[in-house]
């Protein structure tokens, strides 16, 4: 699997709210293509269902993310969802929605700033309400299940295990969830820092 990362251009991030938000869902666009020339396949047309969900077309799934600074995108051949959230400063309330202690034990081991942690969960989280179709409405649902290591999360949603795959970074984190056995990443080198775990 082939998720792709992109660095937003400053002439998408100046734009005003609105035409912003089409030109980020237009340039995740341009993520999944690349996903789909790395894979070998595409799907012939994207279309959601009507709740957003992306429709599989001719066997492909795809799936996409974008905040203003990045984008995100990833087709496969089963289920696959993506998502990429900017790290930044959260309240107590939104943390202890997101992460309970339970969980946040699981990373027990892991040298990861507790806000590293609360973005590698809310992705996670993410990533497999996506797969599921579901969507954040089921955010309750899930729990992290288990940590392995400083880049895999297990998520548990409806008594089925997904394994998360995170691509962490100094500014921003993406997750990738998908029934394959292998990741690789592709992001433009020259806007991007990994963080070491």
């Amino acid at each position: 699997m082939y998720p792709v990362i992109l660095r937003v251009p400053e002439e998408i991030r100046d734009l005003d709210n609105r035409a912003r938000a089409a030109a980020l869902g237009r340039y995740a666009r341009q993520a999944l293509e690349r996903s789909g020339k790395r894979s070998g396949f595409f799907p012939q047309r994207l279309e959601k269902d009507r709740h957003g969900a992306p429709l599989p077309s001719s066997g492909v799934h795809w799936s996409i993310s974008h905040k203003p600074e990045y984008v995100a995108g990833v087709v496969a051949k089963s289920f696959v969802g993506i998502d990429i959230e900017t790290i930044r400063p959260v309240g107590s309330a939104l943390f202890n929605r997101v992460c309970t202690g339970e969980e946040m034990r699981c990373f027990h081991g892991d040298d990861q700033d507790p806000l590293v942690l609360f973005f590698r969960t809310f992705t996670a989280k993410e990533a497999v309400l996506k797969a599921a179709r579901i969507g954040l409405k089921g955010l309750s649902r899930t729990r992290v299940v288990a940590s392995e290591g400083a880049s895999t999360t297990v998520i548990s949603l409806a008594n089925e295990r997904y394994t998360v795959e995170h691509f962490i970074n100094r500014g921003y984190i993406a997750a990738v969830v998908g029934n394959h056995a292998m990741v690789q990443w592709e992001c433009e080198k020259t806007a991007f820092e990994p963080l070491t775990a």
